[in-house]
């Protein structure tokens, strides 16, 4: 007994400790009427002892400027800031307490009509980011087999083409909807037909009867 309690708490252990999550946090910097600059941000977490101090260079830019800013992944959203910032030059801090993301904060300086930062945990336009994986796609092909000439084809597809079972391409009509593709067989033979479907980085090839 004695050397089962170890393991027994090992495997607990495993299944309750959390998963560490990043938040992405971005920026965005209107400088209003005057130059702005970006110098540096204290982040303050809960979980984090001392604050993290994470620079920006580059972050601004003259006046009518609107930048943006990817920063570093977060374990967990901050609580509080402080944003180290220089209008025209000179030296400001604004404190930020709370952070709220998408919620726009007013620069405070001489003369700063219309500056404004934000933050936000999305991806920002024009940060590079890898594309991501391509999901495989479900398809629905009904009714099959078909009898009235009407196939039905949700979601919608880009691409449609309908082959005889010698490989001739088959003339037929389509009407996309919203939520779908209609395809109109009624013309043809009854038989087997080869419907391949095509949308971005997905393609298959379904079997379709045709029955009189």
């Amino acid at each position: 007994m004695k050397n089962i309690l170890p393991v027994l708490v090992l495997t607990l252990g495993l299944f309750t400790t959390p998963a560490l999550a990043l938040v992405d946090i971005g920026g965005i910097l209107q400088t209003g009427n005057a130059g702005v600059d970006i110098d540096s941000i204290q982040w303050y977490l809960v979980s984090s002892p001392a604050p993290i101090l994470e620079s920006t260079p580059g972050w601004g830019g003259p006046a009518g400027t609107t930048d943006t800013y990817q920063l570093a992944p977060k374990t967990e959203w901050p609580q509080w800031g402080e944003l180290y910032y220089r209008v025209n030059g000179i030296p400001n801090r604004l404190v930020l307490n709370p952070i709220l993301p998408d919620t726009w904060y007013e620069l405070s300086g001489f003369d700063l009509q219309g500056a404004m930062v934000r933050f936000e945990d999305t991806v920002l336009q024009g940060i590079n980011t890898p594309p991501a994986p391509n999901r495989p796609q479900t398809i629905s092909v009904f009714p099959n087999p078909v009898r009235a000439g009407l196939i039905r084809l949700e979601p919608v597809v880009m691409q449609v083409e309908l082959y005889d079972i010698i490989g001739n391409r088959c003339p037929v009509q389509l009407t996309r909807d919203q939520s779908g593709v209609t395809l109109d067989i009624s013309r043809l033979d009854c038989g087997i037909y080869l419907l391949r479907i095509r949308n971005a980085g997905f393609e298959s090839t379904t079997k379709i009867l045709k029955l009189q």
